[in-house]
């Protein structure tokens, strides 16, 4: 009878899964259809530069699997390469739609299953960034299937395998596989073979991209944007009230010439510049979105040769101001009934990804996973996972979201 059961939720958790994939890839192929992208965009021409073998003309070098998409479409030999990947993104992220709301359903019932797709559904944000190239999308999947991993017994090599993967999709994600290693000692103390499988893999291919790129490039390093991004630090200790546009410029310009290791002794900011700059990259990251409405969906857009109807539009755009800053403020309220090693993995990301330079669009990254644990704590039977202190904790989000200003992604028309 028990076997039955566990048959039947399986059966169920697959059908939500299946249901919420296909409802998903209907909503990116309309996406896609209605504002037909007519150009690339930033850091999307050197994916695709990466994967057709042509050269990256870039300031940085690149981990591979950020053009995976770009390098599938290619092998697919379609007429149009370009169009071909961002229908590749928008499967990704259709897939991460369902596996989202399997998982919940197999965790806490249909109900949760169902809620984890919608929350992720209605996030134009998501949907609008996974008609493009940027590896945030994949990026979601990676880290989703991290989480998933994490909560399942004798899983350390699937672990350490998507640690891999996360750190050749962008550098950012090493922070896996060192998450990986503190798991694998919390959780298997005295396991040498346990704590091997969570880092060596990471270990391997990291000396495998520094091999190759002293062969192509003639630098001992798998990556070189963190040190970019390092350099834009700089930049914008020197210019804190810069958009993100203008410092990417700016930097960009510097390092080329060569002047990257320049230093201006007088714009070194003080102890607590530095921290409330960081603070800021972290405003940007959880706050108000500032990456699609100001760069993708502005009128009249550069970027779109179509356009969403006004009742669309309308949507679309209260969805992208409001949605993530709901998501998040719950994730906190929920964080009772959420599991720790979840809550530890989401705010490692977050300061990962906003120690040195982020954008808005990185928070894709950490979205499914959000929503997922939101939609299986508020629908775990018998769980009470609202507290006074989590009440709190929200409403310090909020506020958060409310009141602190992230930095633009480009100046602003006064």
């Amino acid at each position: 009878m028990e076997a039955g059961i566990v048959s039947a939720q399986g059966l169920l958790g697959s059908a939500v899964g299946l249901g919420l994939f296909l409802l998903a890839f209907m909503v990116q192929r309309a996406v896609l259809a209605r504002l037909d992208p007519r150009t690339l965009i930033g850091d999307e021409r050197d994916y695709l530069a990466m994967a057709t073998g042509a050269p990256v003309g870039s300031v940085w070098v690149r981990v591979p699997l950020g053009a995976l998409p770009v390098w599938i479409a290619r092998q697919t030999n379609a007429a149009d390469v370009v169009r071909r990947a961002r229908l590749i993104v928008s499967l990704i992220a259709s897939a991460t739609v369902g596996i989202g709301g399997w998982f919940a359903c197999e965790q806490a019932g249909f109900a949760a299953g169902l809620a984890a797709g919608l929350i992720l559904l209605v996030s134009a944000e998501r949907a609008v960034l996974a008609i493009h190239l940027w590896p945030d999308t994949l990026m979601g999947l990676c880290l989703l299937a991290f989480a998933v991993a994490i909560g399942a017994p004798d899983s350390m090599l699937w672990i350490g395998a998507l640690a891999a993967v996360g750190f050749l999709i962008r550098v950012d994600f090493t922070v896996l596989a060192v998450f990986a290693g503190i798991h694998a000692l919390v959780a298997f103390p005295g396991a040498p073979g346990a704590l091997a499988a969570a880092i060596l893999p990471t270990m391997l291919v990291a000396a495998a991209m520094a091999l190759h790129n002293k062969r192509k490039h003639g630098i001992w390093s798998p990556d070189t944007t963190f040190q970019f991004n390092l350099a834009v630090a700089s930049t914008e200790a020197a210019f804190p009230r810069a958009p993100t546009q203008e410092l990417m410029l700016r930097t960009t310009r510097r390092v080329s010439s060569g002047e990257e290791g320049h230093r201006d002794v007088a714009t070194t900011p003080s102890p607590l510049a530095t921290a409330l700059l960081g603070f800021r990259r972290l405003v940007t990251l959880v706050g108000k979105e500032t990456f699609v409405l100001q760069k993708l969906l502005v009128a009249p857009s550069p970027v779109y040769a179509g356009h969403f109807s006004p009742w669309m539009a309308m949507l679309v755009l209260a969805s992208t101001r409001l949605w993530f800053s709901v998501v998040f403020i719950a994730f906190v309220l929920f964080s009772q009934g959420i599991p720790r090693e979840i809550l530890a993995l989401v705010a490692c990301v977050v300061f990962v990804q906003s120690a040195v330079q982020t954008r808005s669009r990185y928070r894709m990254a950490v979205l499914p996973v959000m929503a997922v644990y939101v939609a299986i704590a508020a629908f775990t039977p018998g769980a009470l996972p609202i507290t006074a202190g989590s009440v709190v904790l929200a409403l310090c989000a909020a506020v958060l979201v409310i009141v602190c200003r992230p930095r633009d992604e480009q100046r602003q028309e006064s």
